[in-house]
This record gives C-alpha cells, structure tokens and sequence, in this order.
C-alpha cells in the first residue's frame, strides 16, 4: 500500500470520529455550559495525551517545535471547541456540519500559504468547487442568510484549519500521537485555572448534567480531541496536507447521519444529493497533482536555485539550515518508528551529561527492556552477538534522548558523534564486542549520516553495573 493510499485511509478514520463531534458537542451543551465543555474536554485529552507520552518516554519536543505546536493548541485545542460550543447552543447540528465542510479548502490556504505544499490549479478548481457545494447547501438550509452562529461556526473553521495544517505538517517530523499529546499537554497550564474558573460558580449545574449531556462530554474528550488526531495526523503526513484534507469534505454528510441518529434531526433527500456531488469532487481531487516541498542540500542536486525531483518541489538554501536538518533528523526517527525517551535517573553520585565548550560528554547508559529494567546477561554464556546488537542499539536510542535534552530540546545542534566508548560484559573467550557494538554505531550513522560517524572503543569486561549486559558511553561536537 502507498503512502498516499495509507494516508487516506488513516484520515478516513479520522474524519470518522470527527463526523460525530458537533452531534455529541450539542448533547453536552444542552446541559452544560458551552465554555466548560470546550476547555474541559480539551483537560481531559491533555489527561490521555501524558499518559501516551509517559507510556512511550517521549522526550520533550525541540524548541523548532514549539510554535507550531502552539498554533496547533491555539486552533485545534481552544479555538475550534470554544467556539462550535457557543454555536452549537443555537444551531443544529446538522445546520453546523455542513459550515464546517469548507475545512478542506482553508487547511489547504493554510498549507499552501506555510510553503509546505503546492497544490495545482485543477486542484484548487476541485477544492473550490466542493466547498462551493457547501456553502451553498448551507445557505440552502438557512434561508439565504447567515446567522451569528454562523460566522462563529467560519470563525471555527479559520482556526481548526490553521491547526490542521501545521500539525499536518510537524507530524512528518513527530508523528501524529506526539504532536496531539503535545499540544494537550502544553495547553494544560492555561486550561486548568480557566475550567476551574469556569465550574467554580456552577458546580451544582455542573453535577446535575444527565447521563445524556455526560456521554456527549465523553466522546468529545476522548475521541474528537484526542484519539481521531492521532488518525488525522498520521494520515495527513503520509498522504499530504491538501490531498487528506479533501477527505473531509465528506465530514458534513457523516454528520448529517450522525445527527439524525442521535439527535433525531431529520434527514432529507436533498442532503444525499449534495453528498454524492461532494464525494465525487473528493475522488475528482485525489487524482490532481499536489507537489510537497522537500528540504535537501544545494549539493545533492544540480540546479542552482531550486527544481523538481521525484515529484517534489525542492527548496535550497534560502531555507534556513536549521530547518533543513530538523527536517532529517526527526523525519529519520519518525521514518524508523523510533520515540525519544526523556533521560533517566542517575544511578549513582554523578550526572547525565556535562557539557563544557562545544562537547557534550554523556554518562555511559546501560542495556535496559522496555520496561525500564535493565537487560541482563553474559555475551558468550547467555546472551548472544545479536541480542547484544540489539541491546547496543536500544542504549544508542537512550543515548540520543539525553543528548536532546543536552540540546536544549533541538538535535539539529549537533555537528558531530565524536566517540563512543562500549563496555560488553563478556566471558574470557568471547571476542566479539566490536560486533556487539555496532548495533549503536550503525544507528547513529542511519541518524546523522556522515555527522554519525565517529571513532570508538569497546571493551569486554567482567560485570557491568546491575548486570547489565551492555553499557556505552558517548562525546558529542554541538553548534
């Protein structure tokens, strides 16, 4: 299956659980207050986002991060919920979803105005005409005006929109549960002293919500904020920005489904016939080119100033370098399903890391399991040269979350992998450690690439602190 293909499918998905939002959204508001509902699901989700970031020892994200990070809390956290809360008080469901169907075409003028995709203009002729379709089943059902509730429900579109796109685009260097957890949490500070501001004057209200208005509040917690991004995410940076938006555009017709079910908001046949119309505009945009922007050195192509490779738009250096190589960096971890554990505790009377001058000396790290326990054994008794590989390249994963927390959050800093220093405990007669030791070695130069290559030692030793069967220390050049 293609990425592209993937990216559709996850981003179905998504838009699946989304489709239900603005249903069980009117459900909880039609007990509770607008405001609350908003800023307390989003509490709850930061709730669920920390336990997957725990669960996974995700490191703290880089500071290159943390912007778009936040525009993503500010359209897709706060934004987007605070505001289909309050329209939702007035508007059916139904009424709302079909507002929401020009998301597509605003997270692609999202994406498109960022310079992370280049859309065509058949693409954008596809786009417009689907949202062109409905707008006017909303101005259809509306009587030819828009309500106030109206410009808030455009209002929410802007900002999810903006959050769509840049999260979209960091989940190519994140993935997509890190970059919704993240977002979450960050938000946390700001979301906690509003809810209890919120509930502090209506907690009889509060407490009296029926079972009803509590399961709406439910699936918007765990499921709009928070589980269906992880779907959306995923899918948009597999497939494309612009290409996965446009399975969206379906969103409004699910609803409509989803509200008549719930809701028992009629369903009519005229609905049906915009809803074919769309999804046939959906299929039409999936077959138009849409060009995502790669960031390569000037020295891995010829043209002077920029071109096309692979069906990329290739940009040079009036990108910043820093940039580019956050870019590899994290696209790498990303592409090797690796997740950056924050650094553990120091064992004894020492710390992590020293840095002094440009070198970062990091304290030798120990073979451990997923579990944090430590990985145990004898390389020539009872743990093999490839477990010991295996065990090599877990601690090099280790050691690159401690060097990103010497970083400041940022592994673009590093210039160079200086040293590494292996110690195998090994029997007398085995000799392999230099193969044991490559599987640290190898994974560093699959990360930095020619920055990855640096000088080594390994020893075998008689024991290594807590039975450890590997321990590896490491000196790193930054900028």
């Amino acid at each position: 299956m293609s990425d592209e293909t993937a990216g559709m499918l996850l981003g179905l998905v998504g838009v699946a659980m989304f489709s239900l939002t603005l249903p069980f959204t009117r459900m909880a508001v039609a007990e509770l207050d607008p405001a609350f509902v908003a800023l307390a699901r989003a509490l709850v989700a930061a709730v669920l986002g920390a336990i997957w970031l725990r669960f996974h020892r995700a490191a703290w994200p880089p500071r290159s991060a943390l912007l778009p990070l936040a525009l993503v809390s500010l359209g897709c956290v706060i934004g987007f919920p605070w505001l289909t809360s309050i329209a939702l008080r007035t508007l059916p469901a139904s009424h709302g979803a079909v507002l929401v169907g020009i998301l597509p075409l605003a997270t692609a003028v999202f994406s498109a105005l960022r310079g992370v995709e280049k859309p065509s203009a058949r693409f954008w002729v596809t786009a417009l005409l689907g949202s062109s379709i409905v707008i006017g089943f909303a101005l259809r059902q509306s009587g030819g005006n828009l309500h106030p509730a109206d410009l808030l429900m455009l209002g929410a579109v802007v900002l999810g929109a903006l959050g769509y796109a840049e999260g979209g685009h960091l989940a190519r260097t994140m993935g997509g549960p890190q970059v919704i957890s993240w977002a979450l949490v960050l938000s946390a500070p700001l979301l906690l002293p509003l809810v209890l501001w919120l509930s502090w004057p209506w907690p009889g209200a509060i407490a009296g919500a029926g079972i009803r208005a509590w399961l709406g509040f439910a699936y918007v917690a765990v499921f709009s904020m928070f589980i269906g991004f992880v779907f959306w995410y995923r899918g948009m940076a597999l497939g494309g920005i612009a290409r996965v938006g446009q399975v969206q555009l379906i969103q409004p017709f699910l609803t409509l489904l989803g509200a008549a079910a719930l809701l028992g908001e009629p369903l009519v046949l005229s609905n049906f016939v915009f809803a074919l119309a769309v999804i046939a505009l959906v299929a039409l945009g999936r077959k138009m080119q849409v060009r995502r922007v790669a960031l390569v050195r000037m020295a891995d192509l010829a043209p002077a100033h920029g071109g096309q490779a692979g069906g990329l738009d290739v940009q040079y250096e009036f990108y910043p370098r820093q940039l580019e190589s956050s870019m590899s960096i994290y696209q790498k971890l990303n592409d090797l399903n690796i997740t950056l554990s924050a650094p553990a505790t120091p064992a004894a009377a020492y710390v992590m890391y020293v840095q002094t001058g440009n070198l970062v000396f990091i304290s030798g790290h120990i073979a451990k399991h997923a579990d944090g326990t430590p990985n145990a054994g004898q390389l020539g008794k009872n743990v093999t040269t490839e477990q010991g590989q295996q065990a090599a390249r877990a601690i090099a994963i280790d050691l690159v979350g401690t060097l990103q927390e010497a970083c400041g959050g940022d592994l673009t800093r590093v210039k160079r992998i200086v040293k590494l220093m292996s110690l195998v405990n090994s029997t007398a007669d085995f000799t392999e450690q230099h193969l044991v030791t490559n599987g640290a070695s190898e994974l560093l130069g699959e990360l930095f690439g020619d920055a990855g290559k640096h000088a080594r030692s390994a020893f075998g030793v008689a024991q290594i602190p807590r039975g450890a069967c590997v321990e590896i220390e490491m000196i790193v050049e930054v900028a």
